[in-house]
């Protein structure tokens, strides 16, 4: 009976190990379970990320063919106004088609950003203004009267408008960059979840799922030592232990197909990595390569300025170039010929860069040539040449001062109008000197006047760079209050006069970064 009883007491002890091992199996289950579900929920963060990167990029690269399109579609009206020459309206035309795209392309983009997209309705707005300004102009000048176009266009509307929307897409686009450099770092952070999610919860699972395992088959070893002499338990037992074989067996492929899965979709996802990051990579190589060939280009123009002019007796001379960008626009240069009287030219290519480069460098090699010939020779061949470049949309604005003693000839083509003070009536003229671009025709004519430069008089040559400054409240410094400060320095020496003059411009614009273009200036003051 007793021998009975201990068989009995084992038989309960056998199946109270029994509920242990199943409660540990189905634990592991349900830890197989959380791991498979958190690992899901970070790749399905890892993809959401990068597919808002990728939406990033290609919403900045949009954001920068538009303003470029736009442009070209500016340059191309003022070029048709001022030439009348329907090949001019070509850049137009296209940018007219291709402006709906952009801007249909960027409202798609913006779709899931509300924020930004609220941002994008006054750009998509602004873009539609200056669109309209740019046919009424046009229009007016083909049907109507080209002389309306063009004071429509000096009134400077078009260029106000095409300043707000430069500024409102540098500021659409600041907004994407921070928003790129934070899904560049979610991104990141999503992929080092989803392999560690993956990495220890696989692990934690097959060590449960192994532990469970020994701890079955040692109990099993028990149980037949203690259940020999009762068999229909020992049937019972057995049942049960291949039932929970074909359990762990079926739970094992379900999770080696997972396993599977998981590494297929892990290689995916890094080769995706690898793309993105190679294709980063390339672009920060691209834009390490373009820097240091602006700056070379930078040091090259620099090189091409001539070097300070002897100190004259009869003559107070200053030079002066501020670049706005790597590569400026602006340009001055000098000879003196054998009797003592120089040949000046100051020069302003319409835009900056590589291109702007280039252009300044043709100007300089035509006048170091050509500086002994009559000022309209220097400026029809420098045209020629710039001509010859073909470079889409560049012109350049140039004026040469020519000495004979006290007397200089000036020829202009494009350029600010010359400042010149008279001591004796303490005055300030404005001498004008209207002409196309160098660059828009094969022939052109040039305006020329004669200037005497008494004692105590002043010449003031310069860019555009100082006359457009603007203040905060848009309006620009103008021609009138540059004369009428010129009047208040006259007393000063040249290089005074071009400090003074560069501190009035930079209280005017109230801006810590600056100007916003090259300014250049040539002070001749009679002694």
């Amino acid at each position: 009976m007793q021998g009975i009883e201990d068989r009995l007491s084992a038989g309960r002890k056998a199946i109270s190990r029994k509920a242990l091992m199943q409660m540990g199996f189905v634990l592991a289950l349900l830890l197989i379970a959380v791991e498979m579900y958190t690992t899901y929920s970070s790749l399905e963060a890892y993809a959401a990320e990068n597919k808002e990167t990728i939406t990033t990029y290609k919403l900045l690269n949009a954001s920068e063919q538009l303003i470029s399109t736009l442009k070209d579609a500016q340059t191309s009206q003022r070029g048709y106004i001022l030439t009348q020459n329907s090949e001019f309206l070509e850049p137009y035309h296209e940018a007219n088609k291709q402006v709906p795209e952009l801007v249909q392309q960027l409202r798609a983009l913006t779709a899931v950003y509300p924020d930004e997209q609220k941002v994008f309705y006054d750009i998509e707005e602004r873009v539609a203004r200056l669109q309209a300004y740019l046919a009424e102009t046009i229009n007016l000048s083909k049907y109507k009267s080209r002389e309306e176009a063009i004071s429509l266009v000096k009134n400077e509307t078009g260029a106000n408008l095409m300043d707000s929307l430069k500024s409102d897409i540098r500021s659409f686009e600041a907004s994407f960059q921070d928003l790129l450099q934070n899904q560049k770092a979610t991104t990141s952070t999503a992929r080092l979840q989803a392999s560690m999610y993956g990495l220890s919860g696989g692990f934690i699972s097959l060590a449960l799922l192994f532990i469970t395992y020994v701890s079955l088959r040692r109990m099993l070893s028990k149980e037949e030592i203690l259940a020999r002499g009762l068999k229909e338990e020992v049937q019972k037992q057995t049942e049960e232990l291949h039932a929970a074989n074909e359990e762990l067996l079926a739970g094992n492929e379900e999770l080696t197909a997972y396993v599977e899965n998981l590494n297929t979709t892990q290689e995916a996802l890094e080769r995706q990595q690898a793309c993105l990051q190679h294709a980063y990579r390339q672009l920060e190589s691209e834009d390490a390569r373009k820097s240091a060939e602006l700056e070379e280009a930078r040091a090259l123009q620099l090189s091409m300025l001539p070097d300070a002019p002897p100190a004259l007796p009869h003559l107070d001379l200053k030079l002066y170039l501020e670049s706005a960008s790597e590569v400026g626009g602006d340009y001055y240069d000098y000879r003196i010929n054998p009797d003592g009287n120089f040949t000046f030219a100051i020069g302003d290519v319409t835009g900056h860069g590589l291109k702007a480069g280039i252009l300044v460098a043709t100007a300089k090699s035509y006048f170091q040539n050509l500086w002994d010939q009559p000022g309209e020779v220097i400026l029809q061949k420098t045209s020629e040449g710039i001509r010859s470049l073909k470079l889409r949309g560049m012109y350049m604005g140039m004026m040469v001062l020519q000495q004979q003693g006290s007397h200089y000839t000036v020829t202009a083509a494009g350029m600010p109008p010359l400042l010149h003070f008279r001591k004796r009536s303490g005055e300030v003229e404005i001498i004008k000197l209207p002409g196309l671009f160098l660059g828009f025709h094969e022939k052109q004519q040039f305006q020329q006047q004669q200037v005497l430069l008494e004692e105590g008089d002043i010449l003031l040559a310069l860019t555009d760079g100082l006359l457009e400054a603007k203040n905060p409240s848009r309006k620009v410094l103008g021609i009138k209050r540059l004369a009428n400060k010129l009047k208040e320095l006259a007393h000063l020496t040249t290089s005074d006069i071009s400090g003074e003059l560069i501190r009035y411009g930079r209280t005017w614009i109230q801006n810590p970064g600056g100007f916003t273009d090259d300014l250049s200036m040539i002070i001749l003051k009679g002694k």
